[in-house]
Parts: C-alpha cells; structure tokens; sequence
C-alpha cells in the first residue's frame, strides 16, 4: 500500500477488504472503460455482490496486456496467467488460441458500477445511450489498441 501511496489506516483487515474501500484512479477507470468497450471484460462470481475485471491476450499482445496490468496495480492479484493451446470460441467462431496471457482484478464496488452501466441484467455487453459521457482520448486509444487495426490504403487510412 504504502509503494502506491495508498492512505490506509491500522487495521486487522485483510489487504484485499481494505482496497475494496480505496477509490481507482480516473487512469484507472478509464482503462477500465477502454477495455471493457475492447477485449477486457467485468463479471460479478456466482456467489459474489462485486464486480471484477478480467483480460485475456495473445502472446503477440503480452506487454501490452502487462502494460494494462501494471496501470491496474495495485487492485491485480497477480502476474499474468500463461494458458497453453486450447479450443476456443472467438466471435461464434471455433479457434486455437496458443499461448494466451491474462490476469484478473480483485471484485471491486467500483467495478460493479462500471458493470451496471456497460452489462444488461443478463451479463452482456451492451453499449450506452449515453457513452459519450463516458469517452475521452485515453478511453478511445485503449479501445481502439483492443479491437482496431490502422490500414492504409491508396494514401488514406
């Protein structure tokens, strides 16, 4: 706590119960929002009240899912989680993914806010009415780095 100049208070609590009641940054909650509109993804577990945040790369996208990681710091349990080859459903489509990285946040209120804004009743995602309120550069290029491409063609982009 005190390497991320986290304010806490003596206390018989668990570490984990205490950054449960410490604030992300506006950073922080943007990246959030960035990845959540890309590939990230927030759920609440089958017993739990909070949300948390989850991410899952390719190993041609490993530093930047620890650029990610280390931005969420110090609400991220661990390093990333190395996944060998596997079956997977990508877009309704049936993939191989090799080597796949990710990590995962500690169940957060503050992510349950965001989870109640960007997720129906049913868990989907859905896309606000309002998320212009939501959007600003930092949000745009992080949702942009998860799920766009930059092509040139003919002297345009």
């Amino acid at each position: 706590m005190r390497k991320y100049k986290i304010p806490t208070r003596p206390s018989k609590q668990s570490i984990y119960h205490e950054l449960r009641e410490t604030m992300f940054s506006k950073h922080q909650i943007d990246l959030i929002i960035g990845s959540v509109l890309g590939d990230g993804s927030l759920r609440i577990p089958r017993r739990g009240k909070t949300a948390m945040f989850s991410e899952k790369h390719s190993e041609k996208q490993k530093a930047y899912l620890e650029w990610k990681r280390d931005l969420l710091k110090p609400f991220v349990k661990s390093d990333l989680y190395k996944e060998e080859t596997k079956n997977h459903v990508i877009s309704s489509i049936d993939c191989v993914v090799d080597n796949s990285y990710s990590f995962r946040s500690i169940s957060h209120p503050m992510l349950t806010e965001i989870y109640n804004i960007f997720y129906d009743g049913n868990g989907n995602k859905i896309i606000p009415n309002d998320l212009d309120e939501y959007l600003n550069d930092f949000v745009l290029a992080v949702w942009f780095m998860d799920d766009g491409s930059l092509m040139w063609r003919n002297g345009y982009y």
